[in-house]
């Protein structure tokens, strides 16, 4: 329970990095996603891992919500196309 920053700050952990990595994929989602999470650019970070994992703890849950619209976005017009 040590790891309470008192909302001040911090980055989202290791696991976070990950979903988010996983769910920009299938939201085939580019740089425009990193700088609406006010996260550093591919270019600064060095690869899109480290880039995701300097998201703010506080903006996971927003994060999350944003690429699980961006996919169900995508999800709908690829199925209104295939009909």
């Amino acid at each position: 329970m040590g790891d309470d920053d008192d909302g001040t700050g911090g980055t989202i952990d290791e696991a976070q990095t990950k979903t988010i990595l996983h769910l920009i994929e299938k939201a085939k989602v580019g740089p425009k996603f990193l700088k609406y999470m006010k996260a550093r650019s591919v270019e600064e970070a060095g690869s899109l891992e480290a880039a995701v994992a300097t998201i703010a703890a506080r903006d996971y849950r927003k994060a999350i919500s944003t690429l699980e619209q961006q996919i169900a976005k995508a999800e709908a017009c690829h199925a209104h196309r295939s009909s």
